[in-house]
């Protein structure tokens, strides 16, 4: 199981208390080093959101920063296909929301 950052990671978070613009940055920093890495294992390092870590991973692919991964790895270690252009399907067509 995955629950430690990387020590680079960790040594760029301060201990306690960091602002907004120092966990954005670590979050940039973290998909820089690990774009493979799953948006909640990255969030959970950097103590963010993972909506955060989705929208700079977007922001990251759209500038050409990052590449885009098709398998990313879990807080379990496990490798798992990610392919973010599937469309969102009601499974239970009878019902409707």
């Amino acid at each position: 199981m995955i629950t430690e950052p990387p020590p680079v990671l960790a040594e760029f978070m301060p201990p306690r208390g960091p602002s907004v613009q120092v966990r954005r940055e670590a979050v940039r920093k973290a998909l820089t080093l690990r774009p493979w890495m799953s948006d909640r294992v990255l969030a959970n390092w950097c103590g963010v959101s993972r909506e955060l870590v989705r929208a700079t991973r977007e922001t990251l692919l759209k500038a050409g920063e990052i590449r885009d991964q098709p398998d990313r790895i879990g807080g379990d270690g496990k490798r798992y296909r990610f392919e973010a252009n599937l469309p969102i399907t009601n499974p239970n067509p009878e019902r409707t929301p």
